[in-house]
């Protein structure tokens, strides 16, 4: 038996160890028994590793993002999980108050991957403390190069005041743009050069989306709530439009 208290420790040893730039591989979990779907509950080894298949249940979202899945190609897996909070996830400002992710939807196209999931986020503490779930569209594989940048609607969720002074990045000829986003990074010349007219009037047509890109990943999600299958759809559309967009870049340079 592995009870809770190890499995704690275990998860706060890997993430110290990826923050430092390691990585830990653990082997072994799959041949043990969950007691609950909480990703660190304790698990038990059953009749010495000999299991009876379990039957999956899924409740009544998860049958719904099972059948889009399947009707769409894509690979569902409903499982809660800590791993969404490393690697390429992990240099985003959110990811430090996401505790798990579950209901994945892995999905490929011909210039990324990307997979949708269901994210439990916990803020604050103590009287300030808060707790909700949204949905999150992670971009990675990305054929293109993307300059590092946040882009959110005005006052929607000012995760720009987390960054400290960032500087709202204005398009003069471009009034709706300016008017309508928050567009701030680093590399302020870098991003005016990727955001040129078709990109910039892809977003004045297009509204309603938060898009961080981190280390060539893309990070997109619409309002702070778990997205319906119709909202799963119109990100899906987004994204494709969006990376067609990117691509055709490179004839546009």
């Amino acid at each position: 038996m592995i009870d809770h208290t190890f499995m704690k420790n275990i998860h706060e040893f890997e993430n110290d160890f990826n923050n430092n730039g390691g990585h830990i591989t653990v082997k072994g979990m799959e041949n043990l028994t969950p007691y609950s779907n909480h990703p660190l509950s304790t698990r038990k080894l059953i009749n010495n590793a000999i299991f009876a298949p379990t039957k999956v249940v899924y409740n009544s979202r998860q049958k719904e993002l099972f059948e889009f899945a399947t009707r769409m190609g894509f690979h569902f897996d409903h499982k809660r999980t800590t791993s969404i909070l490393k690697f390429r996830f992990a240099p985003f400002s959110i990811a430090k108050k996401a505790q798990y992710g579950e209901n994945l939807i892995m999905c490929s196209s011909p210039y990324c991957n990307y997979f949708f999931s269901d994210v439990h986020v916990e803020e604050g503490a103590l009287m300030t403390s808060r707790e909700y779930n949204m949905t999150i569209l992670l971009v990675t594989d990305i054929h293109a190069s993307i300059p590092d940048f946040v882009l959110e609607k005005t006052g929607a969720f000012d995760i720009l005041k987390e960054l400290g002074g960032a500087k709202d990045i204005d398009f003069n000829n471009h009034p709706i743009f300016s008017s309508d986003y928050y567009l701030a990074g680093e590399n302020e010349e870098r991003i005016r050069v990727f955001f040129d007219e078709p990109v910039l009037n892809f977003f004045e047509e297009t509204k309603g989306f938060y898009v961080e890109c981190k280390n060539n990943v893309l990070l997109i999600h619409r309002e702070i709530d778990t997205l319906s299958i119709e909202d799963i759809e119109k990100s899906t559309s987004f994204l494709t439009a969006f990376m067609e967009l990117v691509e055709s870049k490179k004839s546009r340079n």
